[in-house]
């Protein structure tokens, strides 16, 4: 480490998991040191060494007013681990304040070399990026499909005001999903505060 005087270690509490599906979190406790981060999960427990560290993700799961993200830990060597800004019960708030906490306190305890070999990514892949575009096209074709035949007088408004209020909402929570889920990367020093909540 490169400061001769060590921080305290620092207790967290998140929802996390490793590979595999979603509903496999488990709530677990995180500490901090400045050696690492050691939790328990599938019955193991230890600590993960920030040397072992080659990347980290910040994603938004859910916006407000459940806002839900994730930091994906990608060590060299074995599992990454996912943690969650949730815990099965506890305020939306709460839980922010605390994940966000969590996100810095971690980042403020790599080294500087530690952060010239991390590469630091926000939202999702773009291979998958890409697929969440595609789904917003093919769901606002009906909706263009609907404003187009009401522009032409094949329709009347009122015959097609409910399905196209429903393709618009539809169709906004995928624009919306695209913004919140870009692709990216950001600066250790310099956090991305709409990832945190803050």
């Amino acid at each position: 480490m490169e400061n001769s005087v060590l921080r305290p270690e620092n207790r967290y509490e998140f929802a996390i998991k490793g590979n595999g599906p979603f509903f496999l979190l488990t709530d677990a406790e995180l500490i901090l040191s400045d050696e690492g981060v050691s939790y328990a999960l599938k019955g193991r427990s230890g600590l993960r060494p920030f040397s072992g560290l080659r990347g980290i993700r910040l994603q938004l799961l859910s916006p407000r007013p459940s806002w839900v993200a994730v930091i994906e830990l990608q060590f060299m060597r074995g599992e990454p681990l996912f943690v969650y800004s949730k815990l099965q019960t506890g305020p939306v708030r709460e839980r922010s304040q605390a994940f966000a906490a969590f996100v810095r306190d971690l980042h403020r305890r790599l080294s500087a070399d530690d952060k010239k070999r991390i590469v630091f990514r926000r939202g999702i892949s773009p291979a998958r990026h890409r697929f969440v575009i595609g789904c917003t096209v093919i769901f606002a074709a009906p909706l263009l499909f609907l404003i187009g035949a009401v522009l032409v007088g094949k329709v009347s408004l009122t015959e097609v005001l409910f399905p196209m209020i429903g393709c618009g909402v539809f169709v906004a929570g995928f624009c919306n999903l695209i913004m919140m889920t870009r692709p990216g990367t950001y600066e250790p020093d310099d956090l991305p505060n709409d990832l945190l909540n803050s």
